[in-house]
């Protein structure tokens, strides 16, 4: 959905703002050396505590198992 410039500008225009500039990002994101790393820096992050809120650690543990498997 980022990286629909007219979409972006659209929601910060509707935001108030109105010297946007956007420029392409090309740089990768990395998230870790391996599949493990990731998982562990994606269960560490304020955005994966919220994904796994009041799941078990069960149930927690087999959503990651799968994700390493894939």
């Amino acid at each position: 959905a980022l990286a629909d410039t007219g979409r972006v500008r659209g929601l910060l225009e509707s935001a108030g703002l109105t010297e946007i500039s956007i420029a392409e990002q090309s740089d990768g994101l990395t998230m870790g050396r391996d599949p493990e790393d990731v998982v562990s820096f994606m269960s560490s992050d304020e955005m994966g505590r919220r994904l796994f809120e009041g799941k078990s650690p069960e149930l927690v543990k087999a959503a990651t198992d799968a994700a390493l498997e894939a």
